[in-house]
């Protein structure tokens, strides 16, 4: 149990300081107020640049012995769509909302709370910035902040370091920092530090490992000498030196059987096993040596499982609750296509038709809830029913759960 780290996302609007927020906690040290504790936080040089995160980073580190998985996810609007990937992705234990004191609750900011109170992810609301902020802008900001809470059914609360961890079904909680001078963040060190990892790994030495294993890729890579190397999340079972397990791709109903060679933890350590909740790097080797296995085949959702009797599928059904539509959802026709969102869940990516709506007459519009079957417009998928999901298609935005697939 000890083992298994906490996964946090971080979003909220752009120049709030989620990276730099992360680097501050993750490296121990203050900001100098230009960017110095987000160097270590960004993927590529334009992000150094501009200051401004545009791709998916995984930050792992040691905060008060609690091991932790920062996620730091964009703010800015045109990478919503990476935003809204990596969210389902991860499927995190919990959210960080974070909020500029000097900028205010702007759009991108109540988008993500929309989405992520939608999937229920419980939200620790973090205000950066007070630093800079002036005492009446930020008062404005956290009455807002208080308003759009209690707005959604919930109760604003400001943490210290003796709030309880068990309160996210009443409760938002809201703590005031600044990554330069260090106001409240030991407070919100010691709060992670009492946060647990979720309820379905709570039992996982005794039942999990006996679960078919399930590990969703992150990231794929092609290391010189050493092969592909695989890293993921292990969500069900556990995986050892050795095991044949199959592995689907890209463009392939088939799966692949291959081994794995060596494993690796978050902290770079070669292990000889992980069970279900772990973070970690897998070197694989095709069973099968006629067969040519390249990274291009392997992305984002796809899945390392134990059966070989896993199939990919185009169709699902789904109960679905459009969030925001500006005029009405149509179903496939023999005069024209259904509407075709993009469908984001566990990883995958991809645009899907709706074929029917199962209501009195075949359309939808904001805020409707309907069972509706989808069918993906390019490749097979690795999905299972019971797995939530959004769908988005310009400004529209839906949620739902799979309920059967085909």
């Amino acid at each position: 149990m000890n083992n298994i780290p906490i996964r946090i996302a971080t979003l909220g609007n752009v120049d709030s300081g989620k990276s730099t927020l992360i680097g501050v906690l993750s490296e121990n040290t203050l900001d100098n107020g230009n960017g110095l504790a987000r160097k270590c936080i960004f993927n590529h040089p334009h992000e150094q640049e501009t200051g401004r995160t545009s791709s998916i980073s995984n930050i792992y580190c040691n905060i008060n012995n609690k091991k932790i998985i920062f996620t730091d996810l964009c703010g800015h609007e045109k990478y919503f769509k990476t935003t809204m990937f990596g969210l389902n992705l991860i499927n995190p234990d919990y959210c960080f909302v974070i909020i500029g004191a000097n900028m205010g609750i702007q759009k991108m900011t109540r988008e993500h709370l929309g989405i992520i109170s939608a999937l229920q992810f419980p939200i620790i609301i973090i205000v950066t910035k007070i630093d800079i902020a002036p005492d009446n802008v930020l008062n404005d900001t956290i009455n807002n902040l208080e308003k759009l809470i209690k707005a959604a059914k919930k109760t604003p609360l400001h943490i210290d370091a003796n709030t309880p961890v068990n309160i996210f079904k009443k409760f938002i909680p809201i703590i005031k920092v600044s990554n330069v001078n260090g106001t409240g963040i030991d407070i919100l060190r010691t709060y992670l530090s009492k946060l647990n990892v979720k309820k379905k790994y709570s039992i996982i030495d005794l039942e999990s490992q006996k679960e078919k294993v399930e590990f969703l890729i992150d990231y794929c890579y092609n290391v010189h000498g050493v092969g592909l190397v695989l890293s993921g999340s292990l969500n069900k079972g556990s995986i050892k030196v050795g095991d044949h397990l199959f592995l689907t791709t890209q463009k392939s109903s088939e799966l692949t059987e291959v081994s794995i060679k060596s494993i690796f933890d978050n902290e770079d350590n070669k292990v000889d096993k992980v069970i279900a909740g772990e973070h970690c790097t897998i070197n694989i080797k095709e069973v099968n040596k006629k067969k040519q296995l390249k990274r291009k085949m392997i992305t984002y959702g796809n899945v390392l499982v134990s059966e070989n009797n896993k199939k990919m599928h185009t169709d699902f059904i789904a109960d679905v609750y459009i969030l925001h539509h500006q005029t009405t959802i149509t179903q496939k026709s023999e005069k024209k296509n259904g509407f075709q969102p993009i469908i984001h869940t566990n990883g995958v990516r991809q645009a899907a038709e709706i074929i029917k709506i199962y209501n009195d007459n075949g359309v939808l519009r904001a805020h409707d809830r309907s069972r509706i079957h989808f069918r993906f417009l390019f490749n097979k998928e690795y999905i299972k029913p019971k797995s939530k999901f959004i769908f988005r298609e310009g400004t529209s935005r839906g949620i739902g759960m799979i309920i059967d697939v085909m």
